[in-house]
């Protein structure tokens, strides 16, 4: 006997329809709520540095000595923390081997090293921090403190500029301040060069003194260098060296020294420009400027009367130094040490094509 076949009513159709419908949806809407459960969870997955010290204070610090300080971070994200560099603001600070890569809930550190300078004062220096934390890709710390002198020494370098005629009195002070708690001795002093002469003075017993250098007599012109060295009782500054440099300049100096012309007659009107500064320590006047070449004018201008001035000497069309004439040009001032200056004026050499 054959089954029969199934029938399904009509009226019932729209609701199986609605039924599987219903649960493909169900199931669809399951696998993107996974998906994106995933996704979510994947995105979540980075890593987190934080800085247990990001601004380490030195403090005081000596100058001319180094300090070693470390930063310390740690990784408090959930994905493996990597830094790819470390920037640093100036010379003076060297970063050590750091922990380049630092897992979950792992720590490392980033040594620096600070090289005070000779210079006393407050310092603020700064170490960018390159990482792939997403949040703060480049993290700035900072190393603050302050460079520190047992013994201050003002200025450092004893400079003196002067000409041949400049007052043999002229002198340069140097302040020797003691910065530490206890009273210090001068114990002795060694001079190195003769180019100077030097006299110790104290102001305050232990706390502070000067030196006054001025140049030793007869000195040629050009720079002379000097050290002065001054032994003391401190423990931490046991001595002191000043560098010394006396210039001699001339009183009165001429840019540029020569004049140069063209090796060819000239073909037009050539202007040259010449100045004169005064480096003495008196004003002087320029009273005569003349040379035997015919046809040249000359003119005078003071930029600043008694310092600086400035000659133009005008050559015509037509000029070419001759063979048998002295070419110079001969300027005559109120200057004891420079009353006359002599500026040659040469041929430039013939270029070879």
């Amino acid at each position: 006997m054959k089954p029969k076949n199934p029938h399904i009513p009509p009226i019932y159709l729209p609701r199986l329809l609605f039924v599987g419908l219903g649960t493909s949806l169900i199931a669809m809407l399951g696998i993107c709520s996974e998906s994106e459960s995933h996704q979510t969870n994947t995105a979540k997955q980075a890593p987190k540095i934080v800085f247990f010290n990001p601004v380490i204070d030195l403090g005081r610090v000596t100058a001319g000595i180094s300090v070693k300080c470390e930063f310390l971070y740690s990784n408090a994200g959930n994905a493996d923390l990597e830094i790819t560099d470390v920037r640093l603001s100036c010379g003076c600070t060297t970063a050590g081997e750091w922990t380049r890569k630092v897992p979950p809930e792992g720590t490392g550190k980033l040594p620096i090293e600070f090289h005070a300078s000779l210079y006393p004062g407050m310092f603020i220096k700064t170490v960018s921090v390159i990482n792939n934390d997403p949040t703060q890709p480049s993290v700035v710390l900072q190393l603050r403190g302050e460079i520190w002198k047992p013994i201050q020494v003002d200025p450092q370098v004893a400079v003196i500029y002067i000409t041949p005629d400049s007052d043999p009195n002229t002198h340069v002070l140097v302040n020797l301040t003691n910065n530490e708690t206890a009273p210090i001795e001068i114990l002795s002093t060694d001079s190195e060069g003769s180019n100077y002469q030097y006299t110790l003075i104290t102001n305050n017993p232990g706390w502070w003194y000067q030196i006054q250098i001025k140049p030793a007599p007869e000195l040629t012109i050009g720079t002379h260098q000097g050290k002065l060295t001054i032994t003391t009782t401190s423990s931490n500054c046991p001595s002191v060296s000043i560098p010394v440099m006396v210039v001699m300049r001339p009183t009165l100096t001429v840019s540029p020294p020569t004049i140069h012309l063209p090796a060819e007659k000239l073909t037009a009107p050539l202007s040259y420009t010449i100045t004169i500064h005064n480096n003495g320590p008196t004003k002087v006047e320029i009273t005569e400027v003349k040379s035997e070449l015919q046809g040249v004018d000359i003119q005078i201008r003071p930029l600043d009367p008694g310092r600086t001035f400035r000659i133009t000497v005008q050559f015509p069309e037509g000029f070419e130094l001759p063979t048998n004439t002295p070419a110079v040009l001969k300027i005559s001032t109120t200057s004891t040490s420079n009353p006359e200056l002599f500026v040659p004026i040469i041929k430039l050499p013939v270029k070879n094509l």
